[in-house]
Order: structure tokens, then sequence, then C-alpha cells
């Protein structure tokens, strides 16, 4: 019910963009590793050293997580060790028609080729898994399915997605899958989408130790991608400036000359108001990251009850 919720609301906040975006990616659930609205499950191995690990990397490459102070890694002390097969998987529900999406942040140094990760996918709640790669749907119940070019954070490169996470990256790299579901018309013709999607991320490695560091992922991020129209949905265009983004330590918030006086809403992903200022035409004020956790968040200006503009706020 609350995904349900979250979901209408970040519907309607996309539908009082005065420009949507063909594309644009709306979250709904997380996992950063300290604040979490999904639950992840860590396949237990025979031995705790053959897990993947919860904590604060501590090596030379994987020195620190991507929202401090956590992440998972392969481990966050040591070389990953040989004959490796370990898991950790979550699933996301009450899937929208239109388009979902899983995005990640990670980091990776393995022996190439021989040792790698590999992210799958479950449409029947864990019985049966496939590789997540660019493919349609055999039964009819999506248009496509794929990947989006991979970015390199540190320095906005976008780079082909690599389906098998080998070798030393370039710093942090962020990837995202799209599922784009089709909406059916007769239920009875087609088959329809799944109402979750079980998501798996498997490291392996072979029987020779090269001391290498392994994979860290961080910021899990699932929701929603706009495949709508296009078409401005309200006849006002309030763009404010918040620079810079992501919020790392204090931004600051220009509002338009244009702009009445309204209300500058900041919520979480489960709809409540983190913050809420009255705000004049071109006013200035400063977000400061003490004020919050690592996250996605949205904020909107409100006129007289009417959303007139609205947007991301992202905070490492």
């Amino acid at each position: 019910m609350k995904r349900l919720f979250t979901f209408l609301m970040l519907l309607a906040a996309a539908n009082t963009q005065a420009q949507k975006v063909f594309g644009d990616l709306y979250p709904v659930d997380s996992i950063f590793f300290e604040h979490n609205t999904l639950p992840y499950f860590i396949d237990q191995a025979p031995l705790p050293q053959d897990r993947w690990q919860v904590g604060h990397p501590s090596k030379t490459f994987f020195n620190a997580a991507y929202s401090a102070p956590l992440a998972i890694v392969t481990d966050t002390v040591n070389p990953y060790g040989i004959n490796l097969n370990c898991s950790f998987s979550f699933s996301f529900e009450n899937l929208p028609y239109g388009a979902s999406y899983l995005e990640f942040t990670h980091k990776y140094d393995s022996d190439t080729l021989n040792d790698y990760g590999m992210v799958e996918v479950s449409y029947d709640h864990g019985l049966n898994w496939t590789l997540l790669k660019d493919s349609t749907c055999a039964d009819f119940s999506c248009v496509m399915l794929y990947w989006k070019p991979d970015q390199v954070l540190s320095t906005a490169q976008q780079i082909n997605h690599i389906m098998y996470p080998s070798g030393h990256s370039n710093g942090w790299i962020r990837s995202s899958f799209i599922w784009w579901w089709w909406m059916a018309v007769d239920k009875n013709n087609t088959d329809l989408p799944p109402d979750s999607l079980y998501i798996r991320f498997t490291f392996h490695s072979d029987n020779i130790q090269n001391n290498k560091e392994g994979w860290m992922i961080d910021n899990i991020i699932t929701g929603i991608m706009d495949i709508g129209s296009g078409v401005s949905q309200n006849q006002h265009d309030y763009a404010i400036n918040i620079s810079p983004l992501p919020l790392t330590a204090v931004s600051r918030v220009k509002f338009p000359e244009n702009l009445p006086a309204c209300d500058f809403i900041i919520c979480d992903a489960l709809g409540r108001i983190l913050y809420n200022r009255n705000v004049q035409a071109g006013e200035y004020l400063d977000l400061h990251r003490s004020d919050f956790h690592p996250g996605i968040f949205f904020w909107s200006l409100r006129y007289k009850d009417q959303v007139v503009s609205s947007g991301k706020l992202a905070v490492i």
C-alpha cells in the first residue's frame, strides 16, 4: 500500500512539471545501506568471509562508500577470496504499467574475465533467475528491456554497460536498467507484466588469489521512468536553480524573478514533509547537508494549494 501511494504521489509530481522530459527517472524505493526503504538479503555461505559484507570500506581503491559511511562489498578490508559464488538480493513490488527501472552505483577491481560480477532478475518470486540483459519479452508482456549507457561519475562520460563487471573500473560507475511494460488492453490475449521483480547481485571468483579488491555497490534505487507525451501540464514555468547538486555540504536555491509568493516544500520518498518555507521572487536560501540523511528527496513549489513546479534533490 505504501509503494502504491508513493507511486501515485510521484506520478502526480511528474505531471506538474512545466516541461516533461522523456526518460526522466522518478525514484520510489532505495537501499543506501544506512537508510533503506527496501529490505535486502545476503545469501548465507559456509564461511562468513565468503559472504557479502555491509560496512565501511577500508582498502586502497575501495576507500569509502559512495554515500558514507556504509556500502556492500565482497570484503570491506581484505582482498576477495577464492572460489566465491556470493550473492545478495532484494525485491520491489506493485510495479506500475509504463516503465520500471533499477539503478546502482558501483566500483570493481578483479582479475579480468576470470573473476566477475553479474546481475540477475526473477519474475516468479525467486524460483528462476535470468541474466539482466537487453531483450524483448517472449510472452509479449513488455516492449523492451535494456541497459542505459553507464556513466563514469568522476567525468560524466557515458560508456557501454559491461554485462559482467570485471577488471578495474574508472572510479564510481552508475548503471541503470529499464523494464518497459505493455499496457494490456485484453488480459485474456496477452500475459500481464509481473507484480514484483526479484534482483540478485552475484560475484564469482576462481581458485587463484590475485589480491584484488572485488566489487563494491552503493545507492541502489528502484522507481519509474517517464514515458509520457512530453506535453506541458501547466501554463507556468517557475524553474528554480539548486547548486551544487547532489547536495554534499551546502547548496544554494535561487528562485525566479517571476515567482509569486509561494511555499517551497521538500518531502522524502514516503511523502513526509521535511522542509517548508514561504519564499518570494528572486530570493535565495541555503540547504545544509547536515539537515538530511543520504537519499533522494522531492521538492515542490505550491501556490494557492497548486503545485506549479517540482523536481528531485539528491543528497550524498
